[in-house]
């Protein structure tokens, strides 16, 4: 016999937006789909404090490997799993973002050698608190149903939807003013549909994501992808954003981790922009993230430097392989002398922090003049390349900088990959369904 406890982090965001009636349904649903589950091996009992009581009586699936990791990641991947599908409460559908705590192990595990499981992130979005509870009620519905609506795209199958691929992903060149036929490598810049094919504001969307506490599981999605396409072309280096709540080293991250040391050379031409639209919350934690990725042998980058949170201490200790000044700058600095004098400030600052600086949203003749003037050779903006659906590294002459970002970085990060660990992600279950579903 053993017994955990599922808590939904978000139940009472749901109660407030819904409706108690409406939360209850939520939960009772989640319950059921955990008695499911369970197959007559346990039962799942919903609490009104927004908690499942689940007990195991058949062990079966852990008796090859009842120890701590194994439990861990055993409850995690269901915590995952369950919060990525959605639950009905009342006139919509929520998701229940759950976090996992072993009451009673199974007989073989000492209790102390298990933590909670905490697979989401909730943060208090800037000005909630400001804001009426009706205004905070309407916006959490309306980003929930964002989220509900969006969470069919995150799956490995995308062609079987009938609505097609609604997470696009644009490519765009960072090239060096000097030498135009180089490229840094390319970033993947995320566009979403609805579902009658009209556009939707990324900025918007994110923001959702981040302010529901769900933007690592979109992260995960993108990140998957764009290995794939590393995986696909030997030659071509590609950058992908992920959002400040992802920098931490955690189970969303094995199954990435886990491709990057099968193949050191698909990690080398990796780039991971860490965007500053939200404050990083554990800076310890970011840290030990930059560390396991380099690593394991890739970049990695600040974005937006400049118009975010990241402060100099918190930028010192991440250590970034590149740094992207934020295009705002560079286009006040074209208006007035104020302006120059800024940007100016900001180049030197971003040299001295990393060794590879990257003028964003250059756009004229003019501008990438005035970055040249500054030593900013790395440039990404309309002048040198628009975002495009096609995989426009294909053109030949890109073949030539393969190793440039390895050699200004050169000392500031291993390549050397550690030995694989045994065994798949814990968190593999939340994309690929059902046993034998996906890929």
């Amino acid at each position: 016999m053993a017994r955990f406890t599922l808590r939904a982090d978000n139940f009472t965001q749901v109660r407030l937006a819904y409706g108690e009636e409406a939360a209850a349904l939520a939960l009772d649903e989640l319950a059921g789909r955990v008695n499911r589950l369970l197959r007559g091996s346990g039962s799942a009992t919903p609490e009104p404090d927004g908690r499942v009581d689940c007990r195991l009586s058949s062990l079966a699936a852990m008796e090859d490997a009842a120890c701590a990791d194994a439990c861990r990641a055993w409850l995690w991947s269901l915590c995952a799993a369950m919060s990525c599908l959605p639950v009905e409460a009342g006139e919509g559908n929520v998701l229940l973002l759950l976090s996992g705590a072993w009451d009673l192990p199974p007989p073989s595990v000492a209790p102390e050698n298990l933590r909670g499981i905490a697979p989401w992130q909730h943060e208090t979005v800037a000005g909630d608190a400001d804001r009426a509870p009706g205004s905070r009620a309407e916006r959490y519905r309306a980003d929930m149903a964002l989220a509900v609506d969006l969470m069919s795209a995150i799956s490995p199958d995308v062609a079987a939807r009938p609505d097609g691929d609604r997470l696009l992903l644009l490519w765009q060149p960072v090239r060096d003013a000097r030498e135009l036929e180089d490229s840094l490598y390319y970033e993947a810049l995320l566009r979403i549909v609805d579902r009658d094919g009209e556009r939707l504001s990324p900025q918007s969307t994110l923001g959702a994501f981040e302010r529901l506490g769900l933007s690592r599981v979109l992260d995960h999605h993108i990140v998957s992808r764009v290995l794939t396409e590393l995986e696909l072309d030997p030659d071509v280096r590609l950058g992908v954003n992920i959002s400040a709540y992802s920098a931490r080293r955690d189970p969303w991250w094995d199954d990435v981790a886990r491709r990057l040391r099968a193949m050191p050379s698909v990690a080398r031409r990796l780039t991971i922009e860490i965007t500053e639209t939200a404050a990083l919350p554990d800076i310890s934690a970011a840290v030990r993230f930059v560390t396991s990725m380099k690593r394991l042998g890739c970049h990695i980058a600040l974005d937006d430097f400049g118009a975010g949170y990241a402060s100099i201490r918190h930028l010192l200790a991440l250590a970034p392989d590149v740094v992207k000044i934020d295009r705002a700058f560079l286009q006040r600095a074209t208006l007035d002398d104020r302006g120059r004098g800024v940007f100016t400030h900001l180049a030197g600052l971003a040299a001295s922090l990393a060794p590879t600086v990257i003028a964003e949203g250059v756009e004229t003749e003019d501008q990438a003049a005035l970055c040249r003037s500054l030593g900013i050779d790395w440039q990404q903006g309309y002048l040198w390349g628009r975002p495009s659906a096609g995989r426009v590294w294909r053109v030949a002459g890109d073949w030539r900088s393969a190793a440039v970002l390895a050699r200004r970085s050169a000392g500031h990060l291993s390549v050397a990959p550690p030995a694989m660990l045994p065994g798949a992600s814990p968190v593999a279950a939340a994309f690929i369904g059902p046993a034998g579903a996906g890929a």
